[in-house]
């Protein structure tokens, strides 16, 4: 387990959209989604996919893009366990961040 810097933190909690990975049905699935930090756990709608995964405990990803104003950007990947909190609502409890240059397309 990596501990998250404070840097990082800012980054993650400064966005409310990102990408949610997980894998169903054996093959990977990525969607967008809105979530709010709350230290280390990710609070997020969920809803199918993204829902029954969490049902299971599944291991997950929040990916978030932080562009600059320079036109660069730096991606923020954390991966942790998804879970259910209540009916439509789950939490990525955020255990690994890795953060790079990402290339704008």
């Amino acid at each position: 387990m990596t501990v998250l810097d404070e840097a990082t933190l800012v980054r993650l909690a400064r966005h409310h959209r990102g990408r949610l990975g997980f894998s169903s049905a054996a093959l990977p699935f990525v969607q967008p989604v809105s979530y709010s930090l709350q230290g280390t756990t990710a609070r997020l709608p969920l809803a199918g996919a993204a829902l029954a995964a969490a049902r299971r405990g599944a291991v997950a990803c929040l990916q978030v893009s932080d562009p600059d104003a320079d036109g660069s950007s730096v991606s923020v990947l954390a991966t942790g366990r998804l879970r259910l909190v209540a009916e439509g609502v789950g939490e990525l409890q955020i255990e690994l961040v890795s953060s790079s240059p990402a290339e704008i397309l």
